[in-house]
């Protein structure tokens, strides 16, 4: 009989937590978390599986990477194969622990 860990999750840092970020936001960090690499921060999810994962609309997801990209917390680059142009995009998630100070001043917390 094989066991199956059926429990999934993502750590989303303290920085993010304490600042002003949307719902959208929040919730697009975290399930672009639970896709990265360990080591690397890369993943490359669709919208459409961001969106089935974190319970937002496309539209929502799109402004929440609009927001976390704005605010440095990912960073967003188009891939492409070739002739058939932009399959996806690869979000790299800033993984640096010590934004704790940059969070509370320059991310609408209070100091």
């Amino acid at each position: 009989m094989k066991i199956e860990n059926q429990i999934y999750f993502s750590i989303v840092p303290e920085w993010l937590t304490e600042s002003k970020v949307s719902d959208n936001a929040f919730r697009v960090y975290a399930t672009l978390c639970r896709f990265s690499d360990k080591d690397t921060g890369e993943c490359y999810p669709s919208i459409k599986t961001i969106s089935a994962r974190c319970g937002k609309s496309p539209s929502s997801v799109k402004r929440g990477i609009k927001e976390l990209k704005d605010m440095g917390a990912i960073k967003v680059e188009p891939r492409y194969i070739d002739e058939k142009g932009q399959t996806s995009n690869l979000y790299t998630v800033n993984v640096i622990t010590d934004m704790g100070a940059k969070s509370k001043y320059d991310m609408g917390g209070s100091p």
